[in-house]
């Protein structure tokens, strides 16, 4: 392919269509033999005409493997596995840095045998770069941001720093009275020195909500560039609530530091999406959100969001065509000559499809988020729980399993010599041998399901522990094939004796060099 074509006429000649398109389908696992699996919570940037993927999981694995995607050939590469790596992980954040072509990594959660449940959350910092194909940690530092998932980060207009806001915590122990933590702190890190601060804002003055699960982008007004922050998760004290708020910070050192709360028309909530910046418009796709007090739906739209001066922004909509990406959470988006690539997610399977979104074909039709056409899925809240946040891992109450979703899966490394983790939970029969009671208002005790937060209904068929503790089925089934005790009260349930074979240790998560 001649690298002089233009983006979307490369795209057009490549698919035969027009380079009018909004769409473009670059690569999926059916277009080569070689290919990354499908996942989500990775890394996708973009330095020059290579897409850059970095670790992420699925149902099955959590990767460690680096992927390099040529634009213009429209080809994968995968570099080879056995270097220096930060370790399988997911949920960290990245940015690319142009002027070193040079990939940037915060964070996120590594998978590490030994550790409490296979899985450790981090603050460290990792440099990729893209000319020598090589990894290479940063020195820990007595000044960072404390461990985390689910942040974000950007990267500033001179490259001079890579900027981190908010993302969750986790209790390292199974105290009762221990739980999440989000969080609303900003830090910078330098790229020059790799050095960690903390941007304060002035005393006194409005911040935003501590957030998780959000999306972030920059954006220049009147010649001051600014961090933009949109919607997210919020940690309550019996679960979470989606926010439907948009926050502007100044990056410019030169300007008064304080949040300003955005005018968002209208008003945005979508959680697990992602954004970017294209010629001042901030461009998202797809994600999750309510659509009543008890469901939950995938969206496959397209969204941008027009700004304006001083701190407002105007959301618009496309809904989903034939040929356009599937309704998606957990993926990850990045430009390339400004115009707009997703790749990965999930929804009821996991994606690896890499798609072109052309920028000049903007969506022109007011935001609605009750649009029914524009939902690629809608599941029960109890449903999306089961399948996107209940595999989590549980040391606490169950607001532990609602609010982190991947901790107790079966992992395997992303290496081809290395073997999935062992299930630790119970059996089907063992979970049989658990009562089903009908549900009855009248008697005293629980009236909502501790994991999935939804009310109980008169006369439905509840499982009860031997500890007494009720449940959906669905929910309490699918913890304990992933554990032997109650989320509520600790209590061991685990069958006597316990058959379970002794698990073989593990491999190291990182690479050997």
């Amino acid at each position: 392919m001649n690298p002089r074509f233009g983006v979307l006429t490369l795209a057009a000649s490549v698919r035969g269509g027009s380079a009018r398109e909004a769409w473009s389908l670059l690569a999926a696992p059916s277009y080569s033999a070689t290919y990354p699996p499908p996942r989500d919570s990775s890394t996708l940037q973009v330095l020059g005409d290579t897409a850059i993927i970095y670790g992420g999981s699925n149902a099955d694995t959590t990767f460690n493997d680096t992927w390099l995607f040529d634009l213009v050939a429209e080809q994968w590469t995968e570099v080879p596995s056995n270097r220096v790596n930060p370790g399988p992980r997911f949920d960290h954040v990245s940015v690319a840095r142009p002027s070193t072509q040079e990939l940037v990594v915060f964070g996120g959660t590594l998978y590490s045998p030994g550790s409490v449940d296979d899985y450790k959350q981090m603050n460290d910092v990792w440099i990729f770069s893209l000319p020598l194909l090589t990894w290479t940690p940063v020195p820990p530092r007595t000044i960072a941001p404390i461990v985390r998932s689910e942040a974000v980060a950007v990267i500033t207009g001179d490259e001079a720093a890579m900027v981190v806001f908010g993302g969750v915590t986790l209790p390292t122990n199974g105290s009762f009275f221990t739980y999440p933590v989000d969080f609303n702190d900003l830090w910078a890190l330098d790229l020059s020195a790799l050095t960690w601060s903390q941007l304060t804002p002035r005393r006194h003055s409005e911040l935003p909500q501590t957030r998780f699960s959000h999306a972030a982008s920059t954006v220049t007004i009147n010649g001051i560039e600014y961090l933009m922050v949109f919607s997210g998760r919020h940690v309550l004290f019996n679960g979470w609530t989606i926010l439907n708020d948009a926050w502007m910070y100044p990056l410019n050192a030169t300007q008064p530091a304080v949040w300003a709360q955005m005018t968002s028309v209208p008003a945005f909530e979508r959680i697990f999406t992602a954004a970017v910046t294209v010629r001042e418009q901030v461009w998202f796709f797809s994600g999750l959100d309510y659509t009543s007090d008890s469901a939950l739906a995938v969206f496959a739209d397209t969204i941008v969001g027009a700004v304006t001066p001083p701190a407002s922004v105007q959301f618009y909509a496309e809904s989903p065509k034939a040929a356009s990406p599937r309704g998606r959470y957990g993926h990850r988006m990045a430009v390339w000559r400004d115009h707009v690539l997703v790749y990965g997610g999930q929804s009821k399977e996991y994606f690896g499809d890499l798609w072109l979104r052309n920028t000049s074909v903007v969506p022109t039709t007011p935001l609605n988020e009750a649009s029914a056409s524009d939902v690629s899925s809608e599941f029960t809240v109890s449903m999306l729980l089961l399948a996107a946040f209940a595999c989590l891992v549980a040391l606490v109450i169950c607001l532990v399993l609602i609010l982190y979703r991947k901790f107790s899966r079966q992992t395997a490394m992303a290496q081809a010599s290395s073997a999935p983790v062992r299930p630790r939970g119970m059996s089907s029969e063992d979970i049989a041998h658990f009562e089903l009671r009908p549900y009855d208002p009248g008697m005293n005790g629980d009236d909502m399901c501790p994991i999935c937060l939804v009310d109980f209904n008169p006369g439905e068929s509840l499982r009860h522990l031997t500890c007494g503790h009720p449940f959906h089925p669905q929910c309490i089934d699918e913890w304990l094939r992933k554990n032997f005790t109650c989320p509520m009260c600790k209590r061991d349930l685990a069958p006597t004796p316990t058959t379970e074979a002794p698990q073989a240790a593990s491999t190291a998560p990182f690479a050997s060099p």
